[in-house]
């Protein structure tokens, strides 16, 4: 009996737990609802009873109290009793009504509270890696804006230098008396200098003979001729020509003579992108000196003018000699002779220079002595040899494009190699 007892108090338990009471449903809902208490001797019969271990009865007084905190109602207290309740003992209910709401009140601030904290600190994490992230984004930021001005100064530096140099291949182009022309790879003008204008008629300035080329201007058979030539100098199969004479026959069936000289033309990477050249009319010369042959004294007169039109060629060379890196050395590869450029490219004077041998400034820190023996071998053999110098000179690390052209006698024998070096 004691536990079947026991029992339904369980089940009481279980089924109070589980049952949910709405405002103003009931005695409990409207005590919750007024925010009043509730006090009754005349208990229902079948409202509730009180249940022990040896039987259950009814209550003679029933006792709903509201647990209320500043007028906020947080529960609802309800006493059954077989003993009628005094005034005093409902007072002290009340008193510890208050009591449980102030406790109940203070639990749930403390649980908000928590619940606050814990979201306040969430949140700070957060607000942290987010500033940690844009301090970062703002550190990107700034190296951009950084990198972009130094691009921009660097870049504002060479359009700088870029116009410095057109300026000056600018003026050398409008002065210079003799002919100084680029070509492309396939050998047409892209550039020329004024004086140009004067072999080719109805021209008004240089540029319209950009995109032109010896078809436009010569017979069929030598513009070939010309064009092969080039072209073989071009890919490296010819040496550069160095004041080569050639005589040409006009359309209109003029005779004239011209010395030329002709190099490839390379950009930065050392890759061929053309040819210029430079061209001297001595017809009055070459025609001077053949005379020269059959009239004896006259003829060494006209030597000597012959000489000296030379030099002014060389004179010529000496005008652009600025621009270019030249070096001569011996078929064994000892330098003979450099210029003003080699001299600052290597510190040295051209005295100091002079008798070095061509390992000892120009190997670069890839090759052994297998391929500069191998490099001079060809050389001497007479053939032309392009290469790209990579090492330190006067502690720069330093990228030099060269051509190695063999310079031979009338014989056929190589007599000195000349090096043209550009960075």
């Amino acid at each position: 009996v004691r536990s079947r007892g026991l029992g339904d108090v369980y089940k009481r338990q279980r089924k109070f737990m589980q049952s949910k009471i709405e405002p103003g449903e009931g005695l409990v809902g409207r005590c919750y609802l007024e925010g009043k208490t509730i006090f009754m001797t005349d208990v229902p019969e079948e409202y509730i009873k009180i249940t022990s271990g040896l039987g259950l009865s009814k209550p003679r007084c029933l006792l709903i109290v509201p647990l209320k905190m500043n007028d906020q109602i947080l529960g609802v207290l309800e006493i059954a009793s077989f003993k009628v309740y005094e005034k005093h003992h409902i007072e002290f209910i009340e008193k510890i009504a208050e009591s449980i709401a102030a406790t109940i009140s203070t639990v749930r601030i403390n649980i908000r509270t928590n619940a606050l904290l814990a979201k306040s600190q969430q949140q700070a994490e957060e607000m942290a890696a987010q500033e940690e992230e844009m301090r970062q984004n703002m550190e990107e930021l700034q190296a951009t804006q950084e990198d972009m001005e130094r691009k921009r100064i660097e870049q504002e530096r060479l359009q700088e230098n870029l116009k410095q140099e057109e300026a000056l291949l600018a003026t050398l182009l409008n002065g210079i008396p003799d002919y100084v022309y680029f070509k492309d790879l396939s050998s047409r003008f892209i550039r020329a200098s004024k004086s140009m204008l004067s072999l080719f008629k109805g021209f008004k300035s240089p540029d319209e003979l950009i995109g032109k080329s010896d078809f436009d201007f010569h017979t069929k058979e030598l513009a070939q001729i010309r064009f092969d030539d080039e072209q073989d100098i071009i890919t490296g199969k010819k040496p550069p020509m160095i004041n080569q004479v050639d005589h040409e026959v006009l359309p209109d069936g003029r005779e004239q003579w011209v010395s030329t000289t002709k190099m490839p033309l390379y950009d930065k990477e050392g890759n061929a992108i053309g040819l210029w050249g430079i061209s001297k009319i001595i017809t009055d010369i070459k025609r001077a000196e053949l005379e020269a042959k059959a009239k004896g004294q006259e003829a060494l007169e006209l030597s000597d003018k012959l000489i000296t039109c030379r030099n002014e060629y060389k004179g010529l060379l000496s005008a652009i000699d600025p621009y270019i890196i030249l070096i001569e050395f011996s078929p064994d590869g000892v330098i003979e002779h450099v210029n003003q450029p080699a001299q600052e490219l290597f510190g040295l004077s051209e005295m100091q220079l002079k008798g070095i041998k061509h390992p000892e400034i120009l190997r670069s820190k890839d090759e052994d002595d297998t391929q500069l023996l191998s490099f001079w071998n060809d050389l001497r053999k007479g053939k032309v040899k392009n290469r790209q110098f990579m090492g330190t000179i006067q502690g720069k690390s330093i990228v030099l494009n060269e051509t190695y052209s063999p310079i031979s006698n009338a014989k056929g024998d190589v007599i000195k190699i000349l090096a043209i070096l550009s960075q």
